[in-house]
């Protein structure tokens, strides 16, 4: 593929063939794909996670069912102590705090100025979705592959 849309394009169309073939074929290859790719997937991803939040990051990675392998990674519990979930954090930890606006008080001969900061994510900054992700894709394509023939042949030769 030349991009990473014309992948997503591919990944789409092929997700939509998948969904047109029958149902109980399209439920086995549901279970196989999530036992046998998002799982370990999502193991993978849990692992990866670092920093104070590791813990409720890996808590809130799931794999999902489906026709391709899906893992989510959010949801609303378990919260930190400044109550936010693995939903919020996710953001924050693979592209940043953002900024916010900090007064600064001045003294008596210095007049108050203001500065663009963000406190929450700069030194536990680890965006390991993604990369995780990406060095297994050779493997899920791999595994979903072999999976997708071995149930389309298996259907094929009843």
């Amino acid at each position: 593929m030349a991009s990473n849309d014309e992948f997503a394009q591919a990944c789409r169309d092929a997700s939509k063939g998948l969904r047109r073939v029958q149902k109980d074929l399209r439920r086995e290859l549901s279970q196989q794909s999530k036992e046998k790719v998002a799982v370990p997937l999502a193991a993978k991803v849990a692992r990866a996670a670092a920093g104070p939040w590791a813990r409720t990051l890996a808590s809130g990675t799931k794999a999902r069912a489906g026709a391709d392998p899906t893992i989510v990674i959010g949801g609303m519990r378990p919260k930190v102590s400044g109550g936010a979930g693995p939903r919020a954090l996710i953001y924050g930890t693979e592209f940043g705090g953002g900024s916010r606006l900090n007064d600064l008080a001045g003294s008596p001969r210095r007049h108050r100025h203001r500065r663009h900061t963000t406190a929450q994510f700069r030194r536990n900054m680890h965006p390991f979705v993604f990369r995780t992700i990406s060095a297994n894709v050779p493997w899920v394509l791999d595994t979903f592959a072999d999976i997708t023939m071995t149930t389309l042949d298996k259907e094929v030769n009843r």
